[in-house]
């Protein structure tokens, strides 16, 4: 059985944090198969200016049901998002990078990624002399990319960070249970102090009880 989820919104947020000691932040929506690229940009900074901050809006974001997700080769940083790894192989045997590319040119090549006259300059290219990515096949039959990374810059991951975020699906993730179940009423995520409270609330209710019985009928402890 085939499950579409394109059909609903998704909102992207990515961070490629500290690669080569550059950084870049990308926003996205993921709109009825198109990518709708809000935001890419490259951070200059030292981080200890900007990091905290962003750490916050990521926690603000995945509060909201975005899809959030870092690059962090140290994943020292404490955070909700995902931790997204280039360099990762995954069932297929193949890279996070490969898979990300795989998705990007495919959705390129129908227009689905729409970037602002602004953001053109993170477009990847294949086939010239400047372009950040060649490719040709392996031994498998399968494409595979050769990279000019010099050309490819901390706006280029966050971007292909935003179309992995638009294109996985976990298995049996929380949107994935939704679509199975016929899009039921999100479920908020448990609260362990509101679960504390209501513990501590409950006692305290047994308790006036216990102590208005007390009052009614002394003997009650006999």
């Amino acid at each position: 059985m085939s499950i579409t989820l394109q059909k609903e919104r998704k909102n992207i947020f990515s961070l490629s944090f500290g690669i080569l000691n550059k950084s870049a932040r990308a926003t996205a929506s993921y709109i009825d198969g198109n990518i709708i690229v809000t935001e890419i940009q490259e951070i200059v900074a030292p981080p200890a200016e900007w990091l905290p901050d962003m750490l916050q809006e990521i926690e603000e974001k995945s509060e909201k049901g975005w899809v959030c997700l870092i690059e962090d080769k140290t994943a020292s940083l404490k955070t909700s998002a995902i931790l997204y790894d280039f360099d990762e192989i995954g069932e297929s045997r193949r890279t996070n990078l490969s898979v990300a590319l795989d998705w990007y040119f495919s959705m390129q090549a129908r227009g689905a990624i729409i970037l602002r006259e602004d953001m053109q300059r993170y477009v990847l290219k294949y086939g010239t002399d400047m372009s950040a990515v060649d490719l040709d096949d392996d031994d498998r039959g399968r494409i595979r990319y050769r990279l000019q990374w010099s050309h490819l810059t901390a706006g280029h991951r966050a971007l292909l960070m935003c179309v992995a975020g638009a294109m996985m699906e976990e298995p049996l993730s929380e949107r994935w249970m939704r679509v199975m179940a016929g899009n039921y009423k999100r479920m908020e995520k448990p609260n362990i102090f509101a679960t504390l409270e209501a513990i501590k609330r409950l006692d305290m209710e047994k308790q006036a009880e216990f102590e208005k019985r007390w009052e009614a009928d002394p003997d009650v402890l006999r």
